[in-house]
């Protein structure tokens, strides 16, 4: 799973690059990676397997999903599926494979549309 992550984002990356997106695109996902830290340590929620905290909210949810929303208000119709589709098949492979709990994964996707939107006017 670790390299789909990888393969989705330096997408994102390459796609930005190459629609000579403007800045903020590129900020955006990283402002709400932040935000999302920030609530990570204040909820302090334990994960599934019990090994490790702060699950609360699913950063890879979080981050994802935002890479979808700023594809969208970029208008790149094209791409726009995959990126939406590749977000959820993340979230429920991290619930499939024990790292979240299904509220970890709907948290980190309602974190994500809000602060999309909030940043929607920027972009």
């Amino acid at each position: 799973m670790l390299g789909f992550d990888y393969l989705v984002a330096g997408l994102f990356l390459i796609f930005l690059i190459y629609h000579r997106a403007p800045v903020l695109a590129y900020l955006v996902p990283i402002g709400v990676a932040i935000i999302n830290l920030a609530l990570k340590g204040l909820f302090h929620l334990p994960r599934p397997s019990g090994l490790t905290f702060d699950a609360f909210p699913s950063g890879h949810a979080t981050f994802f999903l935002t890479l979808a929303f700023v594809v969208y208000f970029l208008n790149y119709k094209k791409v726009l599926t995959l990126f939406f589709l590749a977000a959820l098949a993340i979230g429920l492979a991290r619930v499939y494979l024990g790292f979240h709990y299904f509220t970890d994964i709907l948290a980190g996707f309602a974190l994500a549309y809000l602060l999309s939107f909030a940043y929607r006017k920027y972009l």
